[in-house]
Parts: structure tokens; C-alpha cells; sequence
């Protein structure tokens, strides 16, 4: 089964900061909980030194075991950010990873955001 157009859309904005004219910028979701900005994490080997690298194997231990035992229709799963903030309202929350899950985020968008 393919991607939702919804994920579809949302990692193909994911990569735009990765254009050279669009760097700088960095992924924006509206999510229930809030205004999540941040970096899609890259795929390379984890640094198992970091708190980041530790995030990034155990999300990818876990997204294993899940799709080993498991078939969920809907699902499109998530996605691991880097250097997230995360806002609530008034209040700011800084993460250096960050888990969203696709069906928590209702729309998407780039900006260039400290």
C-alpha cells in the first residue's frame, strides 16, 4: 500500500529546505498540540553518544519490531525531527528530537525560523 497523500505532501516539504535557495528554512506543522517547527532527521548511522543518536536507534528499534508483527490499515506512521520548538500558545518548548505522528499534524508549511 502506498503513502496518504497527506504524508506524501508533508515529506515532500520536508526536503524543500534541502534546496539550495530554501536554506535556512525549516518545516512547520500544525498539529493539535501546537506549532511544531524542525529539520527531518537524516538517515545515517546513529552517534550513540548523543541523546539524539540514542532517540534515533530506538525509534528505529521500535518502527522495526512494530512493522515486523504488525499490518495497521490507516497508518502512515511518523517522522523524526531535529532541532524542533515546539508552540503552545504563548509558551515554547526546544527539543533536539522530536517524534510526530502523521495523523496528528493538519497542515504544513516552510519558513525561516530561528
Amino acid at each position: 500500500m502506498g503513502n496518504s497523500l497527506k504524508k506524501s505532501m508533508i515529506m515532500g516539504f520536508s526536503l524543500l529546505p534541502t534546496i539550495d535557495a530554501l536554506k535556512g528554512n525549516k518545516l512547520v506543522l500544525l498539529t493539535p498540540a501546537g506549532v511544531v517547527t524542525g529539520i527531518l532527521e537524516e538517515e545515517d548511522a546513529e552517534d550513540m553518544t548523543t541523546a539524539s543518536g540514542l532517540i534515533k536507534s530506538t525509534v528505529s528499534t521500535v518502527e522495526d519490531n512494530y512493522f515486523k508483527e504488525s499490518t495497521v490499515e490507516n497508518n502512515d506512521g511518523f517522522m523524526l525531527l531535529r532541532q524542533v520548538t515546539l508552540m503552545i500558545g504563548n509558551k515554547t518548548f526546544n527539543f533536539e528530537s522530536f517524534v510526530v505522528f502523521f495523523d496528528q499534524i493538519i497542515g504544513v508549511s516552510i519558513a525561516a525560523v530561528n
